[in-house]
């Protein structure tokens, strides 16, 4: 819908942004989705997901200075897009399966169901979504701050949050 808008309105620089994101993402998830159950061995696949996530944003914050924007928002989406097929295999986090887009609607519709319909059961998904929504939206943001600390001191916080997993020791769950 953003992409025919900008089109109609010629608004050519809005609709190239909105094409690197939708691309990113899609490319993203294709290639996480390549990986999934590929690898037989639980702890390498972790790695090598993780990899998949993290390594768009080290190299962003590697080249900070020198970067050009699209190819920062590419980067960006496309770790979203591969966070759709990693996040939900760590724990028992299934909510981010639709990441925002499928959140939304989820949490729509529980809320009507909650205020109008007055179904009680409803408020625990309205509120899971609207966690999981607040989470994506604050990975974003934290990103974004980052990047203004300056190339030494994102790289070094962007290095630290790369290394986390394997510093707390998150699993995946097995792919059926």
């Amino acid at each position: 819908m953003n992409m025919a808008i900008r089109l109609a309105r010629g608004d050519v620089q809005g609709l190239l942004i909105t094409l690197v994101i939708f691309g990113g993402f899609f490319v993203g998830a294709f290639i996480a989705t390549f990986f999934l159950g590929k690898i037989k061995h639980i702890k390498v696949e972790f790695y090598v997901q993780w990899s998949v996530f993290f390594v768009p944003f080290l190299i962003n914050f590697l080249f900070i200075d020198s970067i050009p924007l699209l190819l920062w928002i590419f980067n960006c989406s496309f770790a979203s897009g591969a966070a759709l097929c990693f996040f939900r295999k760590i724990g028992d986090i299934e909510i981010n399966n639709c990441i925002v887009t499928g959140n939304m609607r989820f949490m729509g519709n529980a809320l009507f169901e909650m205020l109008f319909r007055r179904n009680s059961k409803k408020s625990a998904i309205f509120w899971s979504f609207t966690f999981a929504t607040f989470l994506f939206f604050l990975g974003s943001f934290v990103m974004a701050m980052i990047a203004d600390l300056g190339r030494d001191t994102s790289l070094l916080v962007i290095v630290v949050i790369g290394a986390l997993p394997y510093l707390i020791g998150l699993q995946l769950k097995k792919v059926a």
